[in-house]
């Protein structure tokens, strides 16, 4: 459940990079709702706070290099980004 919400999210913001092209915004957001969503599922404090700044480093790369490439390097950038943030 954990990873197909990640997902929902991801797509969700990637449209909203794609209309405003602010990557910290989105970033920020999946940042903010990673964080929220590990406290729901019982998970620490300190263990949420930690996996969301890491997950927040990783989607703002993702999402600033998204933003600053065209055509086949963007779709390399979104899966391997899929890839990483799935994983974490």
């Amino acid at each position: 459940m954990l990873l197909l919400f990640k997902i929902f999210l991801l797509v969700s913001l990637i449209k909203l990079l794609l209309n405003f092209e602010k990557p910290v915004l989105c970033a920020v957001l999946y940042g903010v709702a990673t964080f929220l969503l590990h406290l729901m599922l019982g998970y620490g404090l300190a263990v949420s706070a930690v996996v969301s700044a890491i997950e927040f480093g990783v989607a703002t790369a993702m999402f600033v290099l998204m933003n600053r490439s065209e055509g086949t390097a963007w779709w390399l950038i979104l899966i391997v980004g899929l890839v990483v943030l799935g994983s974490v």
